[in-house]
């Protein structure tokens, strides 16, 4: 059972979508790292995913947003955690998904624990309005 949300970076920062995935973990709690044993590179963060916008890097760059931590009694926990890339629509506009979302794509303002996040508004022309609950 998920006991609470650790922000990394304000959400509310990002209006298009975060991507959602789980990571099987050793630990309960703490900073997640994202998946080892996976191409690309994990950036610390914001400006660096910034950088790497600026710079059209190609490389399968990522940033981690904010995670899960469990109360499970377990030998492995599913954590949740949130992420995003260098081409997002929050960091590049006229990337590839200004007018779509990754198939990963949640809407910020859904995330709460133990409850499933919900797609985004999948236009270029997301705004507050979500976080208002309109």
């Amino acid at each position: 059972m998920e006991t609470n949300l650790v922000w990394k970076y304000e959400p509310k920062q990002f209006v298009a979508y975060l991507r959602e995935s789980n990571y099987l973990s050793l630990k309960s709690h703490g900073p997640i790292r994202g998946w080892s044993g996976t191409r690309g590179v994990w950036v610390k963060t914001i400006e660096e995913l910034r950088a790497a916008a600026n710079k059209n890097i190609d490389d399968d760059v990522r940033l981690i947003v904010g995670y899960t931590e469990v109360n499970d009694h377990a030998e492995v926990y599913v954590r949740r955690f949130w992420w995003i890339r260098p081409w997002d629509r929050d960091i590049c506009r006229n990337g590839p998904y200004a007018t779509r979302t990754p198939h990963e794509a949640v809407k910020p303002s859904s995330i709460v624990i133990n409850c499933q996040s919900q797609p985004p508004d999948n236009s270029a022309n997301s705004t507050e309005r979500d976080w208002n609950g309109n």
